[in-house]
């Protein structure tokens, strides 16, 4: 077997961030350093951890960081910077390698994408909320194994979540991001909206 890539992941820590940081890490005592994890779904923990010379670490404008296995090739490429606006007051990680956000998307752009083939509609709602309203073009649901295919797709497949209003579909396009899916969108106003903008045969209920 291939012995695992321990080598330290390229890190840059901003002059405010590094202040802070060597603070921390002072006001916690000797043999203290800083440690971050970063999961799965790609959310970063900063914590104090004894000092470990065989950790995978990093250092950047002075501050020594450890990582795990994992966490270390997730945060290559990460910017760690101290914000201090109108998102509030503290750390804030900029990483590459994360899936993009869920992206806010129109029916209206929506429909347009779907019917160009760039993209697929997923419809959330149970079937008897559909049998009321659908949209008149192609969709996926997750109705029996759709769902589990769905989820086997290749993962930069562009993907809008719909449903009544927009909040179980944002619901589900979290939970798709979460799995990797980097091109994930949730279509604004759920059913009503496209009923409003895109389709006016639509019923609303």
């Amino acid at each position: 077997l291939q012995a695992p890539d321990r080598s330290p992941p390229a890190i840059t820590i901003t002059a405010a961030a590094a202040e802070m940081l060597q603070n921390a890490v002072a006001d916690a005592g000797p043999g203290a350093s800083l440690a971050l994890s970063i999961n799965a779904q790609f959310q970063p923990n900063f914590q104090l951890a004894q000092f470990d010379a065989n950790a995978i670490a990093a250092e950047s404008s002075g501050v020594r960081v450890q990582f795990d296995l994992a966490s270390a090739r997730r945060a290559d490429g990460i910017t760690i910077d101290w914000v201090d606006d109108i998102r509030g007051k503290g750390l804030a990680i900029d990483n590459p390698n994360a899936p993009k956000t869920v992206q806010a998307l129109s029916p209206i752009d929506a429909d347009a994408k779907a019917r160009a083939g760039e993209m697929l509609i997923i419809d959330v709602r149970p079937a008897d909320e559909r049998a009321i309203a659908s949209v008149k073009l192609s969709f996926k649901t997750f109705d029996g194994n759709g769902r589990a295919e769905l989820e086997a797709l290749p993962k930069d497949t562009a993907l809008a979540f719909l449903c009544h209003r927009g909040g179980r579909s944002q619901q589900a396009a979290e939970e798709f991001r979460a799995l990797g899916f980097s091109n994930v969108h949730n279509i604004t106003g759920g059913i009503d909206a496209w009923a409003d903008d895109v389709d006016g045969t639509i019923s609303k209920y």
